[in-house]
């Protein structure tokens, strides 16, 4: 049986205890019939990786553990040079959710006073939260919308966003576009080959990666202990693993509770020696 929550940290406050390492590694938990109802393809995965059976996830995932019992993630040497950031989109970044009620498609003025006010707020912070992880390594929004939502929905609901991610050359990756064709009917592929593309180009640069992951699907999360299990066991490359996993569904609001936190304690997570799983509560 595949046990998702089998280790849980929840963090709603970064202080005391602000990081629990997870004994092999395993995935934040949250409600298992939720869970089950809304990522049944990726727990199935996940059964899979745990019994050690064939995965589907092609030539870039061999019969394996997701992390093999008793190996311990090397310790990072932090730097801006092999320090990544691979950041989603919708529900992370931009509160789709929040924007999939009929009247707020319409616009930014189409949102009422306080949301227009929050998303002001909510703007800033992501500049902030984009701008010290550029300070600290390279970053790298990876969606599985199509191409060209993030430009269009950044323009249109955060205009700071969207000048810093053209001013900066944030590059934007829809995993979508580019997997879409081989493999239609297994979205989870997408996200494992586009962060593995990524951490790939790295490879003849550095030998140590200090990765660090924000999203807010148990599929970001696969995609994430997927790919550094196969770097660091079949490559030269060494990779820690830091994955935030943000609330599904957010609201404006948490959303933007949820960006204070990441700002406030990103250096810390950055500096953290060791590979860990973090959930963010708000």
């Amino acid at each position: 049986m595949c046990r998702v929550a089998e280790q849980v940290t929840v963090i709603s406050d970064f202080r005391q205890g602000d990081v629990a390492k997870s004994s092999r590694g395993l995935y934040c938990g949250a409600d298992e019939a939720a869970v089950k109802y809304v990522y049944s393809s990726v727990l199935k995965e996940l059964r899979e990786q745990f019994m050690g059976m064939e995965s589907v996830c092609g030539s870039l995932v061999k019969r394996r553990e997701v992390v093999r019992e008793g190996k311990s993630s090397p310790q990072s040497n932090t730097s801006e040079e092999d320090t990544v950031f691979l950041v989603d989109w919708d529900d992370t970044v931009m509160p789709t959710t929040f924007l999939g009620d009929e009247e707020s498609r319409h616009g930014f003025l189409s949102l009422s006073s306080y949301a227009r006010f929050t998303f002001l707020e909510l703007d800033k912070l992501v500049v902030s939260v984009l701008k010290k992880a550029l300070s600290q390594g390279r970053v790298v929004i990876v969606t599985n919308a199509g191409e060209g939502w993030v430009q269009i929905s950044a323009a249109r609901y955060m205009p700071m966003v969207s000048a810093l991610i053209e001013e900066a050359n944030i590059k934007v990756v829809s995993a979508r576009s580019a997997y879409y064709e081989t493999y239609p009917e297994a979205p989870l592929e997408w996200k494992v080959h586009a962060f593995y593309d990524e951490l790939e180009e790295i490879q003849m640069l550095s030998r140590h990666v200090n990765l660090v992951v924000v999203g807010d699907s148990l599929s970001d999360q696969y995609a994430a202990h997927t790919v550094t299990s196969r770097l660091n066991e079949e490559s030269d490359l060494s990779v820690t693993l830091k994955f935030v996993k943000l609330i599904d569904r957010p609201n404006l609001e948490q959303l933007k509770k949820q960006m204070s936190l990441v700002l406030l304690n990103l250096d810390r997570l950055v500096k953290y020696k060791s590979a860990f799983d973090i959930c963010v509560s708000t």
